[in-house]
């Protein structure tokens, strides 16, 4: 993990349900596949619940728990009729993003690595490793 060392907690921020439903919409808009939730509700709980996850941690390894998360859940619960990798990878993106971090893998490992997850190869806990591994805060400009 390339992160500066830190030993604070900080207020972190989350995308809401429309967000996330507005970012599957554009993705399938963008690389095609139909559009629709098959759990709004399933949606909003992990939404909800990633706020509870790594919440004693510090702020760095609460990222790396939540991050892992959001991506093993929204690959393997499934929550729209189609595109469900690729919106979770753009949401943990924003996620990571409005957070002042980045995932800096190459995007051919990126997409191996979800196929994993949906064929149920990879368990949270690699997840999260894989996370930690591949997590750093965006280069200063």
């Amino acid at each position: 993990m390339t992160l500066t060392s830190s030993n604070s907690t900080r207020k972190l921020n989350y995308p809401t349900v429309d967000q996330v439903e507005e970012l599957h919409s554009r993705i399938l808009d963008l690389t095609g596949g139909e559009h629709g939730d098959l759990s709004r509700s399933n949606i909003a709980y992990l939404l909800e619940a990633v706020k509870d996850v790594g919440r004693k941690l510090e702020t760095n390894q609460a990222i790396v728990k939540k991050a892992a998360y959001l991506l093993y859940n929204f690959v393997v619960q499934h929550p729209f009729v189609n595109g469900n990798k690729r919106t979770a990878l753009e949401l943990v993106t924003l996620f990571l993003r409005i957070n002042n971090y980045e995932i800096i893998a190459a995007p051919e490992h990126i997409y191996n690595f979800l196929s994993d997850i949906a064929a149920g190869k990879e368990s949270l806990a690699y997840v999260e490793k894989w996370i930690a591994r591949n997590l750093a805060e965006p280069r200063k400009e």
